[in-house]
């Protein structure tokens, strides 16, 4: 950053708290991230109270790692009647469709770039009175100065601001790193896809390893093969297994009988047997466990999370979090014209290999070569070394700390952060991937725009009477409200 630069930025700042102590009644909540669970935040805040919201983030606000994408083969998990970012207004996405004249159905599933326009359009549309501030900073702490009643923010050009409150939302950490043998430098290895023109390096690669089969590793080679039609692909996981495609029709959820607080074996058995009775059926029995899998997962011991975690998530997310047709359409193309391999098996390392290649070595003494290898694993545990720097010091200071399997952060029911004595804040907050831990589905947004309504609920509870509402809009057709 230049000299004149690091000074706007300074001023900038000093801007940002002024009104702490000129506005005494109106409360500040700072957002640490600005993709889909820090905009869907903002948006609830502006909803229901006069507040103000510094949103920081040192990327576009709006987007995060999954919208900021512009390759149109990139879409939506889950269809279009789902992907509101308003819990109270389900219809609210189809009508800013309609609105620019997009000809989409309840059961498209849209490019996820587009869904991102929509997420700025949602802050832009709420935020009419401008009391959303962004700030591109990237964010190195946050404390909570005892007998202040806020917090401190420290920035990464060293200057801070103050809040009432603060929301982490970061989002899904980077893989964890592919290990390589010491002859490999780290840039002939794209260890994480979604930074910024790592894909556009490979355009020159004819055969490239992906380590990983799951939702990034489709996206990784639908990209790769609109890049170059000659691209050979191979990927490799431990269970082998793509993820399985929703049906072009949404069914009717089926009725399973399970209770919170049972043994994994006992909910196993109970799913296997929903499945077994209606095969056909597998999409609507596994949809029916949404509205009780957190509480089923919050009733299993940490024994039982970790077994099914080490073997049966695979398995859980192949079913789960599934395809939009037209990607799966395209995937099965790429197989099925042998452009795209899947090998079961572990990665032990990537080394060097023959002719200037790179060597996969499996945990099965079998080696697969290629010009590229792409680290499409998924996002790492809070408690990797690779995982949000942020999260490590405020883990480190004992600010924060783990859940129980170290998957994400230690929360109250509320989001409030738990510091290593067992303390809940009362000034910092998570939602979204950050909770996965212990809420098990907290990566989607029909369960994020849930938790980011509820969190806005509690920022304001003390704060002055709603404002008004923007005028309700053309509502389409109401909607299975689980069953996608």
């Amino acid at each position: 950053m230049t000299p004149r630069g690091r000074g706007e930025h300074l001023e900038q700042g000093r801007r940002l708290r002024r009104p702490l102590a000129s506005q005494a009644r109106e409360r500040v909540v700072a957002i640490v991230g600005a993709g889909a669970s820090g905009t869907l935040v903002a948006v609830n805040l502006l909803r229901l109270a006069n507040v103000r919201v510094i949103l920081i983030d040192p990327t576009e606000h709006g987007r995060g790692i999954a919208y900021a994408t512009r390759d149109e083969k990139h879409l939506l998990n889950v269809p279009a009647c789902g992907m509101s970012g308003l819990a109270d207004d389900p219809d609210d996405l189809l009508v800013w469709c309609a609105e620019r004249g997009m000809n989409v159905g309840r059961r498209d599933f849209l490019p996820r770039g587009l869904y991102g326009d929509y997420l700025r359009a949602l802050l832009a549309r709420f935020d009419r009175a401008g009391r959303v501030q962004l700030l591109r900073a990237r964010v190195e702490n946050v404390v909570e100065p005892p007998f202040h009643g806020g917090v401190r923010i420290t920035l990464g050009d060293g200057s801070e601001l103050s809040a009432d409150a603060a929301v982490l939302a970061v989002g899904n950490a980077a893989p964890s790193p592919v290990r390589a043998v010491s002859e490999l430098g780290s840039a002939e290895i794209v260890q994480d896809p979604w930074s910024p023109g790592e894909l556009a390096r490979q355009r020159d690669a004819k055969r490239v390893v992906i380590v990983g089969a799951g939702l990034s590793a489709v996206d990784v080679a639908t990209s790769l093969a609109s890049q170059d039609p000659d691209v050979r692909i191979c990927a490799v996981s431990r269970h082998g297994r793509l993820p399985l495609a929703h049906a072009p029709q949404c069914g009717a959820p089926r009725e399973l009988h399970l209770t919170p607080g049972a043994p994994l074996c006992e909910i196993t058995r109970a799913v296997a047997a929903g499945l077994e009775r209606e095969p056909a059926a597998w999409r609507e029995v596994i949809d029916s466990m949404r509205p009780v899998t957190p509480a089923l997962w919050q009733g299993l011991s940490v024994a039982d999370r970790e077994r099914f975690e080490s073997d049966m998530r695979w398995w859980w997310d192949i079913h789960r979090h599934r395809l939009a047709p037209r990607a799966a359409s395209w995937l099965a193309d790429l197989v099925g014209g042998g452009r795209l391999e899947v090998l079961t098996g572990s990665v032990l390392a990537v080394g060097a290999g023959p002719d200037g290649a790179l060597s996969v070595h499996l945990g099965d003494g079998r080696t697969v070569t290629g010009d590229a290898v792409v680290n499409a694993t998924g996002p790492a545990r809070v408690s990797s070394p690779c995982a949000n720097p942020l999260l490590q010091r405020m883990l480190r200071s004992g600010r924060a700390r783990a859940d129980a399997l170290g998957i994400g952060l230690a929360t109250s029911p509320q989001g409030a952060l738990i510091n290593i004595e067992g303390t809940v804040s009362h000034r910092c907050f998570t939602l979204g991937p950050p909770r996965r831990g212990e809420l098990f589905e907290s990566t989607a947004i029909p369960e994020i725009r849930v938790q980011a309504a509820a969190l806005a609920r509690l920022l304001t509870s003390a704060t002055q009477p709603p404002e008004a509402r923007p005028e309700p809009r053309t509502r389409v057709n109401s909607i299975n409200p689980i069953g996608y």
